[in-house]
C-alpha cells in the first residue's frame, strides 16, 4: 500500500515538473509595444498591430495585438525572431485590404529581436484623405492630374481614389495618392515629372491585378485629364460607396 501511493506520489510529481515549468526559466519570445498615434500625434483608439513572418502582408497576419485603448498604447509578446508590422485600425472585418474610414501605418516596418528583449515602436496611421493631403505639394514642380474614375460600365464611381507607382510592383505602397472620388467619380492627383503607372482602388492597399495605365509628365507641361476604368466586382464597389458615404 505504501509502496502503491509513493509510486502514484513520484508520478505525480513528475508530471507537475513536466507541465509547469520553473518560473526562473529564460522566455523565448521578446514584447513590442509603443503607441498608435494619428497625423496630427494624437493617440488613437482601436488600433493594432498586425505581425507577419515575411514580406507578403496581404493575408491573414501571424500575430495581432489587442486593441488599442483611449491612451493609444499596444503591447504584444511573440516569438523571438524577424517580422515585418504595420498598425492597422478597421471598420469592418478584421482581414483583407481596408475600405475608407480604415487607416493604415503605410509600408511594412522589418523588426527583429531576440529573446527576452523589448522593442518599443511607434506607429502613425492615417487615412487615404490624410495620406493625400500630407502628400500634396504647392511648389511650381508639381502639377495636378485628374479625371475620373469609372466602372467597366463607364459609370462614375464614388469613394475609389486614384494612385500612381514610379514601377509597376504590386508589392510596394504607392508613390503618390488621390483623395476619395467624389459623386462624378472625380479625382486630383499632385505629381512631380516624370514616368508613372496610374491606376484605381476601392480599397487601401491597392488590389493585386489593377488595371495600369501608363503616365509620362515628362513630355507634358501642363495640368492634365485622365479617366480610369476600374475593375472590381459589383459587391465590392456596393461596399466602397456606402463606406463612403457613411465616413464623409
Amino acid at each position: 500500500m505504501k509502496r502503491t501511493a509513493l509510486s502514484l506520489l513520484l508520478v505525480f510529481s513528475l508530471t507537475t515538473l513536466y507541465c509547469y515549468p520553473s518560473t526562473g526559466e529564460a522566455s523565448a519570445n521578446f514584447v513590442l509595444k509603443g503607441r498608435i498615434i494619428d497625423v496630427d500625434e494624437k493617440p488613437v483608439e482601436g488600433g493594432e498591430i498586425f505581425v507577419y513572418d515575411n514580406t507578403q502582408t496581404r493575408r491573414p497576419a501571424d500575430f495581432i495585438s489587442p486593441k488599442t485603448g483611449r491612451d493609444g498604447l499596444y503591447r504584444i509578446e511573440i516569438p523571438a525572431g524577424r517580422y515585418w508590422v504595420v498598425a492597422r485600425v478597421r471598420s469592418g472585418a478584421r482581414y483583407g485590404p481596408l475600405m475608407s474610414g480604415g487607416r493604415h501605418s503605410g509600408e511594412a516596418r522589418e523588426i527583429e529581436a531576440a529573446a527576452g528583449q523589448e522593442l518599443a515602436l511607434d506607429f502613425t496611421v492615417a487615412d487615404v484623405r490624410e495620406m493625400a493631403r500630407n502628400l500634396r505639394k504647392s511648389n511650381d514642380d508639381y502639377r495636378s492630374v485628374g479625371g475620373r474614375i469609372l466602372d467597366k460600365n463607364g459609370r462614375p464611381v464614388r469613394g475609389a481614389y486614384a494612385f500612381v507607382r514610379r514601377e509597376k510592383d504590386g508589392a510596394r505602397l504607392p508613390d503618390f495618392i488621390s483623395a476619395w472620388s467624389d459623386e462624378d467619380g472625380r479625382y486630383t492627383l499632385h505629381l512631380p515629372s516624370g514616368r508613372y503607372h496610374l491606376g484605381a482602388s476601392t480599397a487601401y492597399p491597392p488590389e493585386d491585378g489593377t488595371v495600369y495605365m501608363e503616365l509620362n509628365l515628362d513630355s507634358v507641361k501642363i495640368d492634365s485629364t485622365y479617366d480610369i476604368r476600374i475593375k472590381f466586382t459589383d459587391s465590392t464597389m456596393e461596399e466602397g460607396n456606402q463606406n463612403s458615404k457613411e465616413n464623409d
